[in-house]
């Protein structure tokens, strides 16, 4: 797909003739990187010419009224007037976009990954509370992942939760690579044996794990897919705010 049929399909999407699911569908379809975001930024570019042109049209009619008086002191006036709040509405319209380009511009790995913060609870199920709880699910509650870690190590064959509780531990501990593999690996498993426990959880950790390793293009997969999903036990979080920033930083 060259430029000039993107910006045809654009335009469609403008005209309310296609919808921006199927313009995204199509994008991906052609291998267009960041559709969704291409076609936002397409979206506020025409809202913005749209409010220039307003402007440039209330300024014409203002001139036409001027020019419609009598007397030539007060004219003159009323011009530079009318120049200066032109200046000001163009300023307010681009506002946005420029705090927006500064807040981006020191915006870091570390700035979004305390965006994305969200700690971990586990609640220990009724029927084992009237037994030992085990080593692994002890030290996680208290934090201890230097020794959920150690305790995992031990296990020969660890259920999901361990796997998972493990995975978060590795990236509390710093160590991303360890805890992508164990995101990864859950989701792959759960995906064979067509299982969804602890996915909601693994993907969202994962997509944190990834930005932490410098894998934007996973990072931005995961993300639009949890906010596409409504039903996404992390939804909210992935919100649009945070993928146009993800988006930016990659």
């Amino acid at each position: 797909m060259n430029e000039q049929q993107i910006d045809a399909l654009l335009d469609e999407v403008i005209a309310n003739q296609l919808s921006k699911a199927e313009a995204e569908r199509r994008l991906q379809q052609a291998g267009v990187p960041a559709a969704a975001s291409l076609i936002e930024e397409h979206l506020q570019a025409t809202q913005l010419v749209q409010q220039y042109a307003t402007l440039q049209t209330i300024a014409k009619v203002r001139r036409s009224f001027e020019a419609t008086q009598t007397g030539n002191k007060v004219a003159p006036v009323r011009t530079l007037n009318m120049r200066h709040w032109l200046s000001a509405a163009a300023a307010i319209i681009a506002l946005p976009l420029v705090y927006f380009s500064l807040q981006m511009a020191t915006y870091s790995r570390a700035d979004m990954l305390e965006d994305m913060q969200a700690a971990y609870t586990i609640n220990t199920p009724r029927s084992e509370q009237s037994v030992a709880v085990d080593s692994l699910l002890q030290a996680f509650n208290q934090q201890r992942f230097d020794a959920v870690v150690a305790q995992y190590a031990k296990l020969q064959q660890p259920s999901v939760r361990e796997q998972f509780l493990a995975g978060y531990a590795y990236q509390q501990s710093g160590n991303f690579a360890a805890s992508a593999g164990l995101f990864d690996a859950l989701l792959q498993q759960n995906k064979q044996q067509q299982e969804t426990l602890y996915n909601d959880d693994a993907e969202y950790y994962l997509a944190q794990t990834c930005i932490a390793l410098q894998q934007y293009d996973k990072a931005y997969s995961l993300l639009k897919n949890i906010h596409d999903n409504e039903q996404h036990t992390y939804h909210e979080k992935a919100d649009r705010k945070l993928i146009w920033k993800l988006w930016w930083l990659k």
